[in-house]
């Protein structure tokens, strides 16, 4: 039964649109760079106004870039839906922000999101649901009468927080599209991005250090 996309997993797909998984995980790459320090602090969950303000802006991004919102979605073909809680990730609280636009180097998409909760949580939590959509590999998703086949492939991770995922999402239906998504766990907080491969890569190191309240 198709459910409603949410979380992680959403923001992959939902990317083609508006601006925008353990086991051996053959399309999703982790870098665990955790460090006794950074695991001890920063255990509490952050408030929604103090994560808000953590986002990444309009002002981050540069010219040529608008806030977006998004449509719902429905996901049909993959398990990770039919688990209890559906699929995404759920802790205790998210906050979201997406851009899509045009600069001089071409149109361009991006959706972040911020979590927050304890470190063992998000980490196990991310872990689960990277780890899920691997295992997918490849499914359908429908928007509304369209029907898109999405697959997942490995990607690099950022050698950046204490943890950190990747995937290159490729969507296939009229014509083909890729996105990058990005995940990494820095202490309380989780920064995930996805949208157009150059942009996630440009704007991530950004976005952590500005989700770890150093901007």
């Amino acid at each position: 039964m198709a459910t409603r996309a949410t979380g992680i997993a959403a923001a992959a797909v939902l990317a083609a649109v508006v601006v925008t998984g353990c086991g051996p995980s053959d399309t999703a790459t982790k870098v665990d760079t955790r460090t006794s320090a950074s695991t001890a602090t920063a255990a509490v969950p952050l408030g929604e106004a103090e994560l808000s303000g953590r986002l990444l802006t309009m002002t981050d991004l540069g010219t040529g870039y608008a806030p977006s919102s998004r449509d719902d979605l429905t996901v049909p073909g993959c398990p990770v839906y039919d688990q209890p809680g559906g699929g995404g990730l759920q802790f205790a609280t998210k906050v979201t922000a997406k851009f899509s636009g045009t600069t001089a180097n071409g149109s361009g998409t991006l959706t972040e999101e911020l979590h927050t909760d304890s470190p063992t949580k998000l980490s196990e939590g991310t872990k689960a649901v990277f780890d899920a959509f691997a295992k997918c590999g490849s499914f359908d998703m429908s928007l509304g009468s369209t029907q898109t086949q999405v697959t997942v492939n490995p990607a690099e991770a950022p050698k950046l927080g204490d943890e950190s995922y990747a995937q290159l999402v490729t969507l296939s239906g009229g014509r083909t599209l890729v996105y990058k998504q990005q995940a990494v766990r820095a202490g309380n907080v989780l920064v995930v991005l996805t949208g157009t491969p150059a942009l996630v890569d440009a704007q991530l190191p950004h976005a952590v250090e500005k989700a770890c309240g150093s901007h």
